[in-house]
């Protein structure tokens, strides 16, 4: 597909080029992508000397001499030069988050309760080539997010990408049955803590006109559940926060949005609903199918998305059922 992307980022950047045939070529070659089919079918004549006016070459397979080279352009998901923190990184979708931020080239602030847990994910990151520090810290802690956030201004000037993404699951508990403690718990490190490491990291952003926040929701953040009460409201109250805030810093240059992952194969989820994982369930999603989504809400390709909580419910979308 690397041809088809080529194209449309060419398409997006406006040039003067003659839509209609652009069109009619990504409709012929995207159906059939393999390179035989566009050595068959090269782009049109006006289409491929622009291309190559730019600068962009073609490939060196024989099989495809109309190929585009992927390597002279930037891939639009690239983070270098980016830092990013992301919470809840120890583990499940924020440690596959982390993980594919550093492979994207950003720096990485990865966070979480384990020590040696979050050790094992910065060495990882490290060994991979990007540059990555473990801070551990309680998000329900005041003082931890305070310091979690001083460590990584300190480390790398400033933080440009968020993820909050840590949480307490709670197994079913119905409201009759629900200790306050427990309540507060919950809320206090899924709804308070992201509120408050953001609100550490905002203004640095803010001063450098650039930032971009990613909230990880749920499928539960879109309805109430029996026995899910104190998890969903805060999941909830997440997809509130991501659109109030997104309303308050698209001035300053910031985008904020949410995921909102369906069933999705942790350490966590197993434990919560006593499974082995998608051996068991084929349903549920890999963690990095998410950090695949962060991934993209975290580069310049999503520019124009912000105010969004994006569904990935995978194949247990509940359309399907």
């Amino acid at each position: 597909m690397n041809l088809v992307r080529n194209l449309m980022c060419l398409a997006r950047r406006k040039h003067s080029i003659v839509t209609l045939n652009l069109i009619q070529y990504l409709y012929l070659v995207i159906p059939n992508h393999n390179p035989a089919h566009i050595a068959a079918h090269p782009p049109p004549p006006e289409i491929l000397s622009k291309l190559q006016n730019d600068g962009i070459g073609r490939s060196s397979d024989p099989r495809a001499p109309n190929c585009l080279q992927p390597s002279t352009i930037p891939p639009m998901t690239s983070l270098k030069g980016k830092t990013a923190l992301v919470t809840g990184a120890s583990k499940g979708i924020g440690k596959a988050i982390a993980l594919a931020f550093g492979e994207a080239g950003a720096n990485v602030v990865a966070t979480g309760r384990n020590q040696a847990e979050i050790f094992e994910v910065t060495a990882t990151i490290s060994t991979r080539g990007s540059n990555a520090i473990g801070v551990t810290a309680d998000l329900g802690i005041e003082s931890d997010i305070a310091d979690l956030a001083n460590s990584a201004v300190k480390e790398f000037g400033g933080v440009d990408i968020l993820v909050n993404n840590a949480g307490i699951i709670q197994p079913r508990i119905q409201v009759k049955d629900l200790e306050s403690d427990l309540w507060r718990e919950i809320l206090n490190v899924n709804l308070t803590g992201s509120f408050l490491i953001t609100q550490k990291l905002l203004p640095g952003m803010i001063e450098r006109g650039y930032g971009k926040i990613i909230n990880i929701s749920s499928i539960g953040g879109r309805k109430g559940g029996a026995g899910r009460s104190a998890y969903r409201v805060t999941k909830a109250g997440l997809i509130s926060f991501t659109e109030s805030l997104a309303a308050e810093v698209h001035e300053h240059g910031i985008n904020v949005n949410a995921i909102c992952p369906g069933g999705t194969d942790t350490e966590g989820f197993r434990e919560i609903f006593n499974t082995v994982g998608r051996s068991e369930n084929p349903k549920l999603m890999d963690p990095a199918e998410i950090a695949e989504v962060a991934l993209f809400l975290a580069s310049d390709a999503s520019s124009a998305v912000t105010g969004t909580a994006i569904d990935s419910f995978g194949s247990g979308n509940p359309l399907f059922s």
